[in-house]
């Protein structure tokens, strides 16, 4: 599905609006698409379950085509008090990718964890 001109249209007015209610109670909204500073954001937070490996740049191959991350900054204290990471991956397996581990493109990841078990019903 490919995104036409309304779409754009009413996703900049959701963003605006946004800005606009943030302002109000001088907060500001951000987007970035150096991921370092999602890790060393999410990195200093203590209730996290920490950066996905697949947003961290130390583990992927991440450029300002395939993520980005937002946040919200409360301009009177000076810091960030929200934030989201996104991350696109393209592929027409993911279970496979997941398995092989191909999300990583070119860089071998570490797992931190067990496998969680993943497996795809459709093959034999």
């Amino acid at each position: 599905m490919r995104l036409n001109k309304q779409d754009f249209f009413d996703i900049q007015a959701h963003i605006d609006l946004a800005r606009q209610r943030l302002g109000e109670r001088d907060l500001t909204l951000h987007v970035d698409h150096d991921m370092h500073g999602f890790v060393d954001y999410l990195s200093r937070q203590e209730q996290t379950h920490g950066v996905p490996s697949t947003h961290d740049p130390r583990k992927c191959y991440l450029h300002p085509g395939n993520s980005f991350w937002v946040y919200v900054r409360d301009e009177a204290k000076g810091e960030i008090i929200a934030c989201h990471g996104q991350r696109l991956i393209v592929t027409s397996d993911f279970a496979h990718d997941c398995l092989a581990h191909t999300l990583f493109e070119d860089l071998t990841p570490k797992l931190d964890a067990a496998p969680l078990g993943i497996e795809d019903m459709d093959r034999p």
